[in-house]
């Protein structure tokens, strides 16, 4: 298997990088996955007959791509924003839920720090800054990958720092008790985690490429491990806590 197996079977006639700067740009754009497929096929059958190349004929595919989402209606159901939720309850659920195992191991009958509590409430409301981040991140990366690797590592490295030195840096508690702060944990992490396995059942979560010519044969997303990730990396950084004290 080759890096552009999937382009190649959409448009084997066609720069299989236009091709994948197309369906990176549609995809954002939540153009559905049947349509992407037909203006693949007409762009590789016009190339095919004229001779042409997808950008001679058709100009840069990301101009292109929002061409054919403009012509379109989005994906029915929630976008990236939207889709972000389940993964930042899990991210929460793993912070406070780990805070109150520490707590209970620590004799730390307080341990939720209002510092965490402000930092994810600030990170809670900024997740349409961050889907819109994560949007220009995919196009910049298209052009230039280890710029792009560079600089978003760059971005989530400061962001962690800020947190780990908000969190260090606070003496204000909130008042509850460590099971208490355990218990919330885990319930938003439960709740993250079964707004995923929800969320990727959604059309607009999980829609495949579909050749033109093919018809779509709907199926059911299995649950996958994957899935289970958050709760994973909770159950590990417990059982850290507990055997470090």
């Amino acid at each position: 298997m080759t890096k552009h197996d999937t382009e190649l079977d959409l448009a084997p006639h066609i720069d299989p990088t236009w091709t994948e700067a197309f369906i990176v740009e549609a995809r954002l754009r939540e153009v559905p996955g049947t349509i992407i497929g037909e203006a693949l096929g007409e762009v590789d059958d016009h190339c095919f007959t004229s001779g042409e190349s997808a950008l001679d004929a058709f100009g840069p595919a990301r101009e292109y791509a929002a061409t054919i989402a403009s012509n379109h209606e989005p994906l029915p159901g929630p976008g990236l924003t939207w889709l972000l939720v389940p993964a930042f309850l899990q991210v929460a659920g793993v912070i406070v839920g780990l805070d109150g195992v520490t707590g209970l191991v620590q004799g730390d009958a307080r341990p939720l720090s209002w510092a965490t509590v402000l930092v994810l409430a600030v990170l809670g409301v900024a997740l349409p800054v961050v889907g819109r981040f994560m949007s220009w991140a995919v196009r910049f990366m298209m052009g230039r990958p280890l710029a792009g690797v560079l600089l978003c590592g760059t971005v989530f490295a400061f962001i962690a720092a800020i947190t780990v030195g908000a969190g260090l840096g606070s003496t204000g508690r909130v008042g509850i008790h460590a099971w208490t702060v355990f218990f919330v944990g885990l319930a938003l992490l439960l709740a993250g985690t079964a707004g995923g396995v929800l969320a990727s059942r959604l059309p607009s979560f999980n829609d495949p490429l579909v050749p033109a010519g093919s018809v779509r044969v709907p199926g059911r997303r299995r649950v996958s491990v994957t899935d289970f990730y958050g709760i994973a990396c909770f159950a590990l950084g417990a059982v850290l806590i507990v055997l470090l004290g």
